[in-house]
């Protein structure tokens, strides 16, 4: 049986604009800079995987 999709299994079209829109104004830029370098820091400051396990979007149960 297949699984009904779901709102955030369409999340990667949100990702696609927003890499497209960096291109056209800086602050989408800067918004998807801090966005990818947020989680590095949290790991790197805190040592552990406190970012994936507790405030990353993608869980594994579902």
């Amino acid at each position: 049986m297949k699984k009904k999709k779901q709102w955030y299994d369409y999340l990667w079209i949100w990702a696609i604009i927003y890499f497209a829109l960096g291109f056209f104004n800086i602050l989408f830029a800067w918004f998807g800079m801090i966005d990818f370098q947020l989680p590095l820091g949290i790991a790197v400051f805190s040592g552990n995987k406190f970012y994936c396990n507790h405030l990353c979007g993608k869980d594994a149960s579902r």
